[in-house]
């Protein structure tokens, strides 16, 4: 039986997406926590952290208790995605490993059920994760994630890893 647990929830919410290319070196100074990221074709990033549920920044140490939500916001500018009436399709796949290899997510597209997202609303990418439990020789987690337009060529790759206390 397993001892680790994963419930992983994928958000998209708020207002506005974006105008892009890669990353570039100008935006690795909006990235925080170890995020790596990379953008094409017309998404711009505005910045991209994770923090705790109420807001609160998680530290560079990427630290979180068993059972307390880590979430990654991903803050784009408007423009990015290919929009019809004001609407926009996306999807995001996600996987999550533990430092020993095991995956313990693997999930094709976290936003299949959503249809219909305003322009507005797609400015904010926030995915949540959450271990309810693991063991001592586990040492980290790494959560690899892609972010896609279903209408047009735009997309947001990378990963972060965090560890719990």
């Amino acid at each position: 039986m397993k001892k680790y647990t994963l419930i992983i929830l994928l958000f998209v919410f708020y207002s506005g997406m974006a105008a892009a290319q890669h990353t570039d070196p100008a935006d690795v100074r909006k990235i925080s926590n170890g995020i790596k990221l990379k953008l094409t074709d017309g998404i711009k990033l505005i910045k991209a952290y994770l923090f705790y549920d109420g807001g609160t920044r998680v530290p560079d140490s990427n630290l979180a208790n068993v059972n307390q939500n880590v979430n990654m916001m991903i803050q784009l500018q408007r423009f990015g995605w290919v929009e019809k009436d004001g609407k926009v399709s996306i999807g995001a796949s996600e996987k999550v490993t533990t430092s020993l290899g095991a995956v313990i997510l693997n999930e094709p597209d976290l936003f299949s059920t959503l249809t219909d997202i305003s322009a507005e609303d797609a400015q904010y990418i926030t995915l949540k994760a959450i271990i309810t439990s693991t063991t001592k020789t586990i040492k980290y987690f790494t959560v690899s994630f892609v972010v896609y337009d279903k209408w047009g060529p735009g997309k947001i790759t990378g990963s972060y890893k965090f560890k719990l206390r």
